[in-house]
């Protein structure tokens, strides 16, 4: 593409960009997590353009353009989470992946374009705030206003499939520690019958985790009856235990928007994204009193030195550990 052309393209030449761009991933047999992550920032990314198409321009994309689309990312987030009080914030990781993103897309147009045209985009004067290196969690008190929430959408009066969707996703990755790329992919034929332990309903719950391993967790059935059962009842012949609208598998993205809609209706905008419910269900093992070879077997960790990061020091179990001595 010569300069010329480019001085005159914007939204459409971008949606050019990126059909060429996704050809030369799929070729190279680039993973479907990549991809798919790629292709959710780039759809985003051309949302943002075609509102502003009257205005956008590709050669004069910028650091303040990147700036703007994160922040009209934000606003969106919001718009979607039916939010109707502050902002909803986007977490450090996924603003350093959107950014890391475009960083890649833009480079393959320039490496591509037959003008040697190269942005005016300083990618260091795009700074974020780093969160602390200890990552959050959910208190008790903010679970217990989730979970009183997620009782009242999925009562007989309230119930339905999308309702369904959204509670279950919350308390499998709360009792489980599922991750939302697991999630994803789980079909009825992934949890086995149910069977009693201490007069408790368990059943186990077969998770493909990174690189394609295989486990097993065991989770209270009664946790996840009501939305289990209602979904087997209207969704038995589903391929997924959650699909889209065209009985197709759903994505992290969606998952992340689901977290957001409960964060936003219980009035905890404060919280963002689906990778607290995670370390939150490690937490909550170690509040328990589980030892770290546990917690790391349930997490599904190669290294018991990855599993310790999720672990937030605690004053009390330390005392605990010090009175024992």
């Amino acid at each position: 593409m010569n300069y010329e052309i480019l001085k005159k393209s914007g939204h459409s030449t971008l949606k050019k960009w990126k059909k060429d761009w996704f050809e030369e991933l799929e070729l190279k047999e680039r993973d479907e997590k990549t991809i798919e992550n790629y292709s959710f920032v780039i759809n985003k990314f051309l949302q943002f353009t075609k509102e502003n198409k009257e205005t956008f321009k590709l050669y004069n994309l910028n650091s303040k353009i990147i700036l703007q689309f994160l922040k009209w990312r934000e606003r969106k987030s919001s718009s979607d989470s039916n939010s109707k009080t502050k902002l909803t914030k986007m977490s450090y990781w996924t603003k350093s992946n959107d950014i890391k993103v475009l960083k890649i897309f833009f480079k393959y147009i320039e490496d591509f374009n037959n003008s040697n045209f190269k942005f005016d985009i300083k990618w260091y004067n795009i700074s974020l705030k780093k969160p602390k290196i200890e990552k959050p969690h959910l208190s008790n008190k903010e679970v217990d206003k989730i979970l009183t929430f997620l009782d009242s959408i999925t009562s007989s009066n309230n119930i339905s499939i999308k309702h369904c969707y959204r509670s279950i996703s919350f308390k499998l990755m709360l009792y489980s520690g599922l991750r939302a790329s697991e999630l994803c992919k789980l079909s009825f034929n992934n949890f086995s019958e149910v069977y009693v332990i201490n007069d408790m309903d368990y059943t186990d719950l077969e998770i493909e985790g990174k690189g394609g391993t295989v486990f097993s967790n065991p989770i209270p059935f009664d946790k996840i009856k009501i939305e289990y059962e209602y979904l087997k009842e209207h969704n038995s012949k589903s391929k997924y235990l959650i699909n889209t609208i065209k009985n197709t598998q759903t994505n992290r993205n969606t998952i992340y928007d689901w977290m957001n809609y409960i964060y936003t209706h219980t009035n905890q905008e404060h919280l963002s994204g689906v990778h607290i419910v995670r370390h939150t269900f490690a937490n909550r093992l170690s509040d328990s009193g589980a030892d770290l070879s546990e917690m790391q077997d349930l997490m599904r960790h190669s290294s018991p030195l990855t599993t310790r990061v999720y672990v937030k020091r605690n004053k009390k179990r330390m005392v605990s550990a010090i009175s024992k001595l």
